[in-house]
């Protein structure tokens, strides 16, 4: 099992994300947002002006073959990791 973080966020703002939360996984960049836009997970500008402003905290989970077998946006980071984890 694989474990990845995408954020639209730039490199330097993802790394000092990941060091100041120590993830044990690592933090990709999705500075073009296709990534974000290929799951659906795209949250608007407050504005409304850009539908994909940012990424909406989510949860992916795919399966040996690569195949999407739950989705989770938005994704409640307090309590949805043991959730999912239950559920699984």
């Amino acid at each position: 099992m694989a474990i990845y973080g995408v954020s639209c966020d730039t490199v330097d703002a993802n790394a000092a994300f990941h060091e100041k939360f120590a993830f044990s996984f690592p933090l990709l960049c999705d500075l073009d947002k296709s990534v974000t836009r290929a799951f659906d997970t795209c949250k608007p500008s407050k504005d409304g002006a850009d539908p994909c402003a940012s990424s909406a905290r989510s949860v992916v989970v795919g399966d040996a073959a690569g195949t999407v077998v739950r989705r989770e946006s938005p994704f409640d980071a307090r309590e949805g990791p043991a959730a999912l984890l239950a559920a699984l």
